[in-house]
Formats: C-alpha cells, sequence, structure tokens
C-alpha cells in the first residue's frame, strides 16, 4: 500500500506500507514477490518510510504462556503475529524482518529510498499497490498435516478478525468458535476452547462433540472434501507418515494427531473393508513417559476399524 494517489511518475512521494492479514505461511519468496511486483511499475523512488503494519491481529504473541502456572511453558508457544515471515522462525519481530527484506530487494533494483524502516497503521485510503497470499486449502493442509501451532492459533485469531473484528484476538476468536459450536447443536457445557493449537490444558472438548464435529464436517458435502484431503494420511504423509504402514490401516486412515506431555489424542475418519467411512476418536492422558505405547494402541485400533466387514 500507498499514501500517495499518483505513482504512475515512478516515484511514491509518501511511504510504503507492507500489511499483514494473518497469513501464516508467509514467506521470503512472497516477500521477493511483492518487491519484483512493485519494480515492474518502474518505481525508482520512495521518499517516505517503509512501515510494517501487524495491527490485524493483536500483539499478545505467547497466547497463554504463562497465563497458568502449570501449563505449557512459554518456550513451546509459537511468536504469533499479523505479518509473519517464514514461520517467525527468525526470532524477535518478524514483521521488522519482512519490511528489511523488502528495503533490499528494491535497493536492489535500484529503488532510491528516503525514510527509514518502522511500525505503524495502514491509512484507510490507502492504495495497494501488490498483493500475495496462501490459499485457505494449503494454510489449512500444512496445519494440519504438520500439526502446525504457530497456524494453528493465528488461524484462530484470524477467525476471530473475521467475525468479531479486527485486531483478532484469542478472546474474539474464542467468541466465534463458541458461536459456531453452539450453533452446531452443541451444549455450551460440552467444551472450553481458549486457543487454536492445543497448547494449553485448559483446552476441555467431550468424546461426544468431537464426534459430532467430523459428522458436521462429514454431512457437508461443499467442504468435506476439502477438509478430508488436509488431513494426514496413515503410512503415507505428515503426523501419520511412518504409522500404520503394511497394515490395512495404511492410506485408509485420515486423521489428526494431538500430543502434550502425558496426552495423546487421534481423530478422523477410517475406511473399512467394506469402504465404508468410519468416524472414530480416540484420546489417552495421564499414562506418562513416552507416547509411543499409546499410539502404538491407536494404530492397532485403527487397524481392527479397518478391518471390520457387515458382510
Amino acid at each position: 500500500y500507498t499514501d500517495d494517489i499518483n505513482i504512475n511518475d515512478g516515484i511514491i512521494n509518501g511511504n510504503l506500507y507492507i500489511k499483514g492479514f494473518g497469513d501464516p505461511d508467509l514467506n521470503s519468496s512472497d516477500i521477493r514477490y511483492l518487491a519484483k511486483n512493485i519494480l515492474s511499475k518502474n518505481i525508482t523512488s520512495i521518499t517516505g518510510n517503509i512501515i510494517y503494519d501487524e495491527s490485524f491481529l493483536d500483539d499478545t504473541y505467547y497466547g497463554l504462556a504463562n497465563y497458568y502456572s502449570n501449563d505449557t511453558k512459554k518456550q513451546y508457544w509459537p511468536y504469533v503475529n499479523g505479518l509473519a515471515l517464514d514461520k517467525n522462525s527468525g526470532g524477535y519481530n518478524p514483521a521488522s524482518s519482512a519490511a528489511s527484506l523488502l528495503q533490499t530487494e528494491l535497493q536492489a533494483g535500484s529503488v532510491q529510498l528516503g525514510g527509514i524502516i518502522v511500525a505503524g497503521i495502514t491509512p484507510t485510503g490507502a492504495k495497494q499497490i501488490t498483493d500475495v497470499s496462501h490459499s485457505i486449502f494449503d494454510v489449512m493442509t500444512f496445519m494440519n498435516k504438520t500439526s502446525d501451532n504457530h497456524s494453528a492459533i493465528t488461524i484462530f485469531k484470524v477467525i476471530g478478525a473475521k467475525f468479531k473484528g479486527a485486531p483478532g484476538t484469542l478472546e474474539k476468536g474464542q467468541e466465534a468458535v463458541n458461536d459456531f459450536l453452539v450453533g452446531m447443536g452443541s451444549s455450551r457445557s460440552s467444551f472450553e476452547i481458549l486457543e487454536g493449537s492445543g497448547l494449553t490444558r485448559y483446552n476441555a472438548v467431550t468424546s461426544d462433540l468431537y464426534i459430532r464435529m467430523l459428522k458436521y464436517m462429514y454431512d457437508d458435502e461443499k467442504i468435506f472434501d476439502f477438509f478430508y484431503r488436509t488431513l494426514p494420511i496413515a503410512g503415507k504423509d505428515g503426523t501419520l507418515s511412518k504409522r500404520m504402514i503394511g497394515t490395512e490401516a495404511e492410506g485408509n486412515v485420515h486423521a489428526k494427531t494431538g500430543t502434550i506431555n502425558s496426552v495423546s489424542c487421534l481423530s478422523g475418519y477410517a475406511v473399512t473393508r467394506d469402504a465404508e467411512l468410519i468416524i472414530f476418536y480416540i484420546a489417552m492422558n495421564g499414562f506418562g513417559g513416552s507416547s509411543t505405547g499409546p499410539r502404538d494402541k491407536q494404530d492397532e485400533i485403527c487397524e481392527a476399524i479397518c478391518q471390520f466387514s457387515r458382510k
């Protein structure tokens, strides 16, 4: 974006804004793409600053880290902000890093820069020069296949921003998710969802609600195929790539894993010998030590489901 209403002369007489809208997969290649598009408009000079704007999401960057004394500690929580870069793997202030990379690419293209890099807010009437984004299918696929906490919390906040207004927050995400679950007929007492990743032990959902949600997705023809394809496939990819190999469950189980200390879960869909799709939810808690044993039991249950036949 820019606050210069006319850039046809090749000069941006004002600021250049790089605004994020909560895309958790924004990466360095995307920033280079933005720079290339700006250069393609024959821009030779920017008189103002390069301003990075991450205001679409709030500045509570580490979720519920240290909120509860006996909960998952801060080092396990991802840094979540409105303008991410490379899964925020580069350390503090990825939004500033995104702006710095944009600056470097523009300078490499011989653009003269008159200002500095600074945080700010994009004006309402700013002119959009170019944009880049990833499809929701690609974002959801990466999130579910790899069980990526950064993506999950970011999307939770983006949902809050979309349905309750920016900036997106955990509280607004909670409200939006609560509205959805109650709207599909769930009792409010059957769940407590505080954030999107499951890192906090204070998220709570009944087994019945998990099954109801999976059935809800199955019943909606417009979204089921989309959702089904985002899930890890046993023995094939994602967090299930090395599980159930050489069994009838291989390739026939599409399911999401969930793991924190002493908790291991698996929920999704399994195809039986009759090509019947079965919904299942398995939760194992309080076992202590390694999760290998519980996961082996989950795999055995999935194998039994896939071996099932009504004939």
